[in-house]
């Protein structure tokens, strides 16, 4: 295959998504992904042994807002992370009153974890007037998606309501 580099994250999952079953290999770690990462075609994540965090943004599915990291709604596409080193890892951090996933797949899709860690972190208080759901997922597979774990972390940090794995 081709081998191209790019500047940033955004130009490299932008060219990743216009080529099936391309591969984005990180080189540094990046920290600043504060917009939501949509993902539209197969695609592998190797982390290297470097971080991607950022608090992601909102995402409605349905009549439900999440906030999310990473998103794949396109049908029948596979997202694999995986860590050609150690320590790699996808982290979505935020506080809010709110839940948080790092990935969101919808539609059937296939999210594959091969090894490295993908973490969630919210640090929001819940709010016991408003009866807000707070909580916190690292991989939330829903209508007909799947998620595999062959090796790698799933960890999931909250006050309340820290799950590793939600489907429906």
């Amino acid at each position: 295959g081709v081998t191209t580099e790019y500047a940033t994250w955004a130009e490299g999952l932008a060219a990743a998504n216009a080529n099936e079953g391309s591969t984005i290999k990180l080189m540094r770690n990046v920290s600043d992904v504060n917009t939501l990462q949509t993902i539209t075609k197969s695609v592998t994540i190797d982390l290297n042994g470097k971080t991607i965090s950022g608090t992601g943004a909102t995402q409605k599915i349905s009549s439900t807002t999440y906030y999310t990291l990473f998103y794949c709604g396109t049908a029948g596409k596979t997202i694999t992370i995986k860590d050609s080193k150690t320590g790699g890892k996808i982290k979505a951090i935020r506080d809010l009153n709110a839940r948080l996933y790092t990935f969101v797949s919808y539609n059937g899709n296939h999210i594959v974890l091969q090894s490295g860690t993908v973490e969630s972190e919210n640090t929001g208080i819940y709010n016991s007037s408003s009866k807000k759901s707070v909580g916190t997922c690292p991989i939330y597979v829903k209508t007909k998606s799947t998620f595999t774990q062959d090796g790698g972390v799933v960890s999931s940090i909250a006050g309340r309501n820290a799950y590793g794995v939600i489907g429906e």
